[in-house]
């Protein structure tokens, strides 16, 4: 009898433990599905005529749009381009029509600086971007885009 009431205890908190432990399992499961879930409403692509970007030679500027083409407000300071594998030396962007926030829908002029560019009319270039969202239930997400375009010189 004896053996009987120490064995259902010790079946009874083994059972206490595993269920708590599958609960936790599950919160996280959860957590990291709905975390899935909003990242795939996040993106970002370069718009405007890919054949006709405006590069200032004399300046060493190039100058691209993006949209935020997702359901989330995208960060507008921490992003960085690479152009042809390189970073430029600085870059200042501007939220189209107007504010501050990078809201879906919303367009950010881009104007990518580099002064030992050497690029001429016509030059086919890659570029390369990566940011992030604003916080989206706690979790910020990464956004990437890329393309190749081609260069008008002004």
């Amino acid at each position: 009898m004896i053996m009987l009431v120490t064995g259902l205890l010790i079946s009874g908190g083994a059972s206490v433990i595993l269920i708590a432990e599958w609960s936790d399992m599950v919160r996280v499961a959860a957590l990291n599905e709905r975390s899935q879930s909003d990242k795939d409403e996040i993106s970002v692509a370069i718009s405007g005529d890919h054949a006709m970007v405006t590069y200032d030679a004399s300046a060493g500027e190039i100058t691209l749009f993006l949209v935020n083409t997702g359901e989330h407000e995208l960060n507008t300071t921490n992003y960085e381009f690479l152009v042809d594998g390189e970073a430029p030396t600085s870059v200042s962007g501007t939220i189209l029509p107007t504010g501050t926030d990078w809201l879906p829908g919303y367009l950010t002029e881009v104007v990518l600086t580099n002064t030992n560019w050497n690029y001429s009319d016509g030059d086919d270039i890659s570029v390369f971007f990566v940011g992030t969202s604003e916080p989206v239930n706690g979790i910020l997400h990464t956004v990437t885009t890329n393309a190749e375009v081609r260069l008008n010189v002004v």
